[in-house]
């Protein structure tokens, strides 16, 4: 199947810089390390101007999630299919900073794409390779063409998403007959072990739990209204 590439107008900086992150990107084709019950950090972003805020939700077997906010000033404009420019450097100053906290994830969970992306770079890939994290992506939406009639109803029902004739991502089901999300590998865990730890997790919804309350709590705070029990990160400060 034929893409799209809705990235050809990127100024040439960017072009670089997206190859250069590209290359870092490692995908095993066996399981990682990860171990049955890693820590688990689930990321998302609201947006109030030029500022990010960020929802970050830990999670891990046997224990009580753990929910933490911060914001960062934004170095890039947005610009479709390049969001990691954006996103990115936020996302990567949260992490770093949980990192201080001695709070440091094994796994990363993006609201957004890996390797499914025009340039195999999605924000998801981005933060793994800078912060050295095992990464997923898990989006609501895809930049790329997948064949839908041939995704069954059930929970676990996949279709397979790919780039020049190499497998990518997964269109796939996590509750029946509810929309699918789109599941790929951002950096250091392989595209099967991908989609069995987006299903690992707690959910009634389409969006796990993790990630719906990474985004409530990206949410609240953009308003300003914390809840008991979450740990305030403050600025941040975005690398370029």
């Amino acid at each position: 199947m034929t893409q799209p590439d809705h990235l050809a107008g990127l100024p040439p900086r960017w072009r670089e810089r997206q190859a250069s992150l590209a290359g870092r990107v490692s995908i095993p084709s066996g399981p990682s390390e990860l171990g049955p019950t890693p820590r688990i950090l689930a990321l998302d972003v609201q947006y109030v101007g030029e500022v990010a805020h960020l929802g970050g939700v830990l999670v891990r077997e046997g224990e009580e999630p753990r929910t933490f906010v911060g914001r960062a000033a934004t170095r890039a404009p947005y610009v479709p299919g390049a969001f990691c420019f954006r996103e990115g450097p936020p996302l990567i100053a949260f992490v770093e900073a949980l990192c201080e906290l001695n709070q440091a994830p094994q796994l990363l969970l993006v609201d957004g794409h890996g390797i499914a992306h025009p340039r195999r770079i999605g924000v998801a890939s981005w933060v793994g390779v800078e912060t050295g994290i095992a990464s997923v992506g898990c989006a609501k939406g895809t930049l790329l063409r997948a064949d839908f009639r041939a995704l069954g109803l059930e929970r676990g029902d996949r279709v397979q998403v790919s780039l020049e004739g190499q497998a990518v991502g997964y269109v796939l089901r996590t509750r029946r007959a509810v929309k699918p999300v789109f599941v790929s590998p951002g950096h250091g865990i392989s595209l099967a072990e991908s989609v069995e730890r987006v299903l690992e997790l707690p959910g009634q919804f389409r969006v796990c739990d993790p990630l719906r309350a990474a985004d409530h709590a990206a949410r609240q705070s953009a308003k300003g209204a914390l809840e008991a029990g979450w740990v305030q990160l403050g600025s941040l400060s975005s690398p370029r």
